[in-house]
């Protein structure tokens, strides 16, 4: 016959009882999530936004691959050159309207490096005359969306969508 293991735990003055079954429950519950995290590859980490030259920015990756995001951009420069790296970090990513409605910008270059330009990021930049795309971006979704006086883009060989 086996017998009924129980914990005593004290909350506030009352005793609560667990049985060994919701114990090991959740053990393998907590078992389950570490082996999910683990075999996806580890989570991936955002840290806080920051500054940089008239570009906002996040840290992303795993903590092995570190890479930069530009989320934003809070400058007045009619033409500009996203920085290729920031603090020693590679930009990789340009995120989804991290330039909408920047209407003062003319000249857009894009660096080597980055491999994903966001849907929409480009969005309402009615002033945007030239971009600048690199090689290794590869799909370009809306990203210029609205840009009545874009006359010049430079688009890679390696672009395979457009929409």
């Amino acid at each position: 016959m086996m017998q009924r293991i129980q914990v005593q735990e004290e909350r506030g003055g009352k005793h609560v009882l667990y049985s060994r079954k919701r114990l090991a429950l959740c053990v393998m519950f907590f078992c389950m999530l570490v082996v999910q995290m683990v075999w996806l590859g580890g989570t991936q980490e955002v840290y806080a936004q920051e500054a940089y030259q008239g570009f906002y920015y996040t840290y992303n990756g795993d903590g092995h691959d570190v890479y930069i995001t530009i989320t934003g951009y809070y400058g007045t420069e009619e033409k500009i050159t996203i920085p290729s790296e920031i603090d020693g970090y590679k930009v990789r990513r340009i995120e989804g309207d991290a330039f909408g409605d920047c209407v003062s910008l003319t000249r857009v270059t894009i660096p080597e490096g980055v491999n994903e330009i966001g849907s929409y990021a480009f969005r309402g930049c009615s002033s945007l005359t030239s971009v600048t795309i690199p090689e290794g971006v590869t799909s370009i979704d809306g990203a210029f969306n609205g840009c009545s006086s874009l006359t010049s883009v430079t688009i890679p060989e390696g672009v395979t969508s457009i929409d």
